[in-house]
């Protein structure tokens, strides 16, 4: 097993070599979050016409997935999301009709947050180009690939929230 593969030395970079830099082509963070951005950009310029956000979208994919009442905490608790980043990004879908916002009958405090019909429609159309943008990442993998990929990222989350995140 190759252990310390890239040796990272920030100092080396300039201007001039920064493209010709090949320290990152290892880097497992640097490929994760390249890949996450890429993500977001593709689904957020498919949604643009509805005026979201990827942090908008994340809470419409995770509430129209859960099939009980949700709250803010349980979106952060899902998503490792901030609860105010999830707060004001629930305002903004509740101002624009996405979300609904119904007052817990016990605690005047809590409340839980719904889809709309508005919301709905969103979700489904997110999910199904979630589907299909699967697709063209994975198409080509096997099963086993899939399978094996999903374990590796499994154990550096599980190293990264043992060892990073404490």
């Amino acid at each position: 097993m190759v252990k310390n593969i890239i040796q990272f030395q920030p100092s080396i970079l300039t201007k001039k070599n920064l493209k010709e830099y090949k320290g990152y082509k290892h880097s497992i963070a640097f490929k994760i979050n390249k890949f996450s951005s890429q993500l977001k950009r593709f689904t957020v310029r498919k949604f643009r016409k509805y005026g979201l956000g990827n942090p908008e979208l994340i809470i419409i994919s995770l509430i129209g997935q859960i099939k009980d009442k949700t709250t803010v905490n349980d979106l952060a608790s899902i998503h490792w999301m901030d609860k105010g980043f999830i707060s004001r990004a629930s305002i903004k879908l509740i101002k624009i009709g996405i979300l609904k916002k119904i007052n817990s009958p016990t605690d005047k405090r809590s409340h839980t947050l719904e889809l709309t019909s508005k919301g709905k429609k969103i979700f489904f159309e997110l999910r199904e180009l979630k589907k299909k943008r699967y697709q063209k990442l994975v198409g080509n993998l096997t099963n086993e690939q899939i399978l094996l990929f999903n374990q590796i990222l499994d154990k550096i989350m599980s190293n990264s929230e043992i060892n990073l995140i404490k």
